[in-house]
């Protein structure tokens, strides 16, 4: 199966800047994906040379979701009770929400150039509302740590 599958469920085509997963470590719960965000993405009158902030918080929210549904689809400890329609589910009725973040630009990445980031869970833990809290760290040109959270009950009608 196509390892950006989730992604195809929930972006347009164009708004998909991972490109590949380069490395998947189920055992430590680790993911290395590569990215590439086009020059023609941009929301300033004035176009942006460098991949914003914003958009490298869409890169590491694709590829958490991506290194999520794998672990959920490889039964990893901590996501094992979770099927892989459940996660889609919430993924795609959009009950998983990044709670928090922290991020820092340790170097400038200019659109048009493919870099890649490195995303590991550091926690993961079910809450007694029925909610799931995901710790992550990431490094790269930008390194930092994030923070899904996650209702994984049936969607409200």
């Amino acid at each position: 199966m196509n390892s950006l599958h989730p992604l195809q469920m929930m972006y347009p085509h164009d708004q998909v800047f991972l490109t590949s997963v380069l490395d998947f470590q189920p055992e430590s719960q680790m993911m290395t994906g590569d990215f590439l965000v086009p020059s023609s993405q941009g929301y300033t009158l004035t176009p942006i040379l460098y991949v914003t902030g914003e958009q490298a918080l869409r890169c590491l929210n694709q590829l958490a979701y991506v290194l999520m549904w794998r672990l959920v689809e490889s039964g990893s400890t901590g996501f094992e009770c979770i099927g892989c329609d459940t996660f889609v589910g919430a993924m795609t009725s959009y009950r998983m929400w990044l709670a928090d973040y922290h991020i820092r630009h340790k170097e400038m990445v200019v659109k048009d150039t493919t870099f890649s980031i490195t995303l590991k869970v550091v926690r993961a833990r079910a809450s007694t509302q029925g909610q799931s809290i995901v710790r992550m760290g990431f490094d790269g040109p930008i390194s930092g740590e994030l923070t899904f959270a996650t209702k994984f009950d049936p969607a409200p009608p």
